[in-house]
């Protein structure tokens, strides 16, 4: 008795999903780790506006997920896609900054540390972890499960 003949299990894919919560996590994970930091080296000062950065950041960290998906379905080179996702991070860290200051007004000077340069780095490194995740895997994010 032989066994029927089944086809191969189909080789691992990654998906969109993945690159969402790749480039949202990592845009939260990098810019809540350097504002711990500079709130650390400042003694504690500006610890009470962590949960209001959290919050705006949680925000920005969607929006990044979703820009990554954008830029994933480029078709360029490796080098391009990386170049675009620092420009369009440091953009948008920059717009994000300029959205929050309007949707708060004059409550946007409570914060007690630079929240722009947060904001930023966030997004380069979550757009820029999108961009790796994609080239390494030689495939545009729509072609993806």
């Amino acid at each position: 008795m032989s066994l029927p003949d089944h086809p191969p299990p189909p080789a691992k894919r990654h998906s969109k999903l993945m690159l969402f919560f790749l480039s949202s996590l990592s845009c939260t994970g990098s810019a809540l780790i350097a504002e711990q930091v500079y709130v650390a080296s400042h003694e504690g000062f500006g610890a009470g506006d962590i949960w209001a950065f959290a919050f705006w950041l949680a925000q920005l960290s969607v929006v990044v997920g979703m820009v990554a998906l954008g830029l994933g379905t480029l078709r360029c080179r490796s080098w391009l896609r990386l170049t675009l996702s620092i420009i369009v991070g440091l953009v948008g860290g920059y717009v994000w900054t300029w959205f929050v200051y309007f949707a708060l007004g004059p409550w946007f000077g409570a914060f007690s540390f630079p929240v722009l340069h947060f904001w930023m780095l966030g997004a380069v490194v979550g757009l820029l972890l999108g961009g790796v995740y994609v080239s390494l895997y030689g495939k545009r994010a729509e072609q993806l499960l």
